[in-house]
């Protein structure tokens, strides 16, 4: 009998195209094809005015059933969902999984792990990111440093806003500026003193006591679980080191996509100078992948950008440009910053596409400021034979080998940052010996992937 597992996300394509969404995507049809039966769920947005979605794929091995879920009224509903254990009950009930993997829980509820349990069907969770230990996800404060951990202090003091503080005039105020999708830009300036005002107070008890309820409720989910799966092992020892212990762990990185042809191709002539006495390339063509929030550090890549004369350097930008909290009017302030560099925003494009881009690209540009796990996005570039150039920071050296693979630079520094670029400007060589790692090196595979997955779901049910 073929192994039956129920797996859970917080938002899947086409509503969201982020890497936790498209590793759960790609784990559970490569499941499928190899004789597993699953159900992937995941809440849908209630803006798209969607009753529910249900596909079918893999001759009905594999089942995608989306709800409408409202979206949380406070802090407490954006962890313990009120309307999501009904759903997840109702297929676990009808669906009698052997196991139950958790990608993510975000718009769904933290008192799923605990139903399962319940009725003795083991869990097992990936840590794609921080969210079970900080409520913002990842683990950066208000001013985007990278924060140390937990507290009940430090998490109420960032999510003070959403916490509703009691304080004369506050409330009113906080309010006012969480209702406005796009505040005008005076509001900025009367944000940041609100800002300032929180940060010289200390939360009250009763703030700092909800915010030690939504720690507790993490700490339960994760000590718990029958183990964690990682992608990196950074994002392992930033749990561990905030004194969470698991009951097992297994290390299984990303894998390369099989849709990227491994040669380097020719878009417009040679990607790369032939030979060490040739020019280096004009213009130097950068891609930027991801969200055009603050902590993917697109300002940073801005700032680096200055100085180059023009012509020498190109920059695509592909992504979304989704709200972040406390900064609304990123996404406008860096389309008014990048005016005069040249920067071509192609918004959210399909897979086949931004593969192609991989490909008429000569660097991949990661300059995130936050503790990045595994960015699928590395791994994707690196099997099209694109060198990266990332931050330091996170997870990403595990990915990207420093000075073979790419360069490695201080987060936030775009001085570094514009030395690297000016690096692969003056050095031709360099960029044509990292393509060529890039292509040559060796990576899992997709088989590798699902046969890791395998391994762990045998191990916890004792089935195959």
């Amino acid at each position: 009998m073929s192994m039956r597992i129920l797996m859970g996300v917080h938002a899947l394509p086409p509503f969201s195209t982020g890497g936790t969404e498209n590793a759960a995507l790609v784990l559970a049809e490569g499941l499928a094809e190899r004789g597993a039966r699953i159900v992937l769920f995941h809440p849908i947005p209630e803006s798209t005015g969607l009753h529910g979605l249900v596909r079918r794929s893999n001759a009905g091995r594999l089942t995608v059933i989306g709800r409408p879920l409202s979206a949380p009224a406070d802090l407490e509903e954006s962890y313990l969902h009120p309307e999501a254990p009904s759903f997840f009950l109702e297929l676990l009930e009808s669906f009698q999984p052997d196991i139950i993997h958790i990608h993510h829980l975000t718009g769904l509820s933290m008192a799923i792990p605990g139903l399962a349990r319940e009725r003795n069907v083991p869990v097992v969770l990936t840590l794609h990111d921080y969210w079970m230990m900080c409520a913002r996800g990842q683990l950066t404060d208000l001013e985007w440093h990278i924060c140390p951990g937990p507290t009940s202090i430090g998490c109420a003091t960032c999510l003070a806003d959403q916490l509703q503080l009691r304080r004369s005039g506050l409330q009113f105020i906080g309010k006012l500026l969480r209702r406005m999708p796009h505040p005008p830009r005076g509001v900025e300036v009367l944000k940041r003193g609100l800002d300032h005002v929180r940060s010289r107070h200390r939360p009250p008890t009763r703030d700092r006591e909800r915010m030690n309820a939504r720690l507790r409720q993490a700490r339960s989910v994760l000590e718990t679980a029958a183990g964690w799966i990682a992608p990196s092992g950074d994002i392992l020892e930033r749990y561990e080191s905030a004194d969470i212990r698991p009951q097992r762990t297994w290390r299984i990185p990303h894998p390369s996509p099989p849709r990227i042809r491994r040669d380097p191709p020719r878009p417009g002539g040679k990607r790369f100078p032939p030979s060490t006495g040739d020019p280096p390339p004009r213009p130097l063509r950068l891609l930027f992948v991801g969200a055009v929030i603050p902590t993917k550090g697109l300002h940073i890549l801005l700032d680096a950008l200055d100085g180059f004369p023009s012509g020498q350097l190109t920059l695509s930008v592909v992504g979304p440009s989704p709200r972040f909290h406390r900064a609304p009017l990123y996404s406008e302030k860096m389309r008014a910053r990048a005016r005069g560099i040249g920067v071509r925003w192609l918004g959210v494009l399909p897979q086949e596409a931004l593969f192609a881009l991989y490909r008429a690209h000569h660097l991949l540009v990661v300059p995130s400021i936050w503790p990045e796990n595994a960015p699928m996005v590395i791994e994707e570039a690196l099997s099209a034979g694109l060198p990266v150039v990332a931050s330091r920071v996170g997870g990403i050296p595990e990915f990207v080998h420093d000075g073979e693979t790419g360069t490695l630079v201080a987060p936030g520094d775009p001085s570094a940052l514009r030395r690297a670029l000016r690096r692969y400007l003056e050095s031709p060589e360099r960029l044509r010996r990292q393509i060529r790692n890039a292509s040559l090196r060796t990576r899992p595979t997709l088989d590798d992937f699902i046969a890791a997955h395998r391994r762990v779901y045998a191990e916890i049910t004792g089935k195959r």
